[in-house]
């Protein structure tokens, strides 16, 4: 995997994108709405698995510094998975079965 300058700043906006909505969504107290997964959902699809992994894995840490408590952390697990079923899903390489 070749790094990308483009793509690094990308991740770290969409990070900064993810946790100002995710902050957000928390300060208004709105139930089941998971926006601080829209920059990870957005970088996965365009530039790949790594990158929306990176990304995923970066927001839930600085979410965890930013919201003063560590239970955004493990998340990231969750974010990971949103990763990698968008990058397969948009590369074409995961769809249903037709019978």
């Amino acid at each position: 995997m070749k790094l990308s300058v483009k793509a690094l700043v990308l991740c770290a906006m969409a990070v900064v994108i993810n946790v100002v909505l995710g902050e957000a969504v928390s300060a208004l107290k709105i139930p089941l709405l998971f926006l601080d997964t829209m920059g990870t959902i957005f970088i996965a699809a365009v530039y790949g698995m790594p990158y929306g992994i990176l990304t995923g894995i970066a927001t839930n840490i600085l979410m965890g510094v930013v919201g003063g408590s560590w239970v955004a952390v493990p998340f990231g697990l969750v974010s990971v998975a949103v990763a990698v079923v968008v990058a397969l899903v948009s590369r074409g390489n995961f769809t249903l079965l037709r019978l």
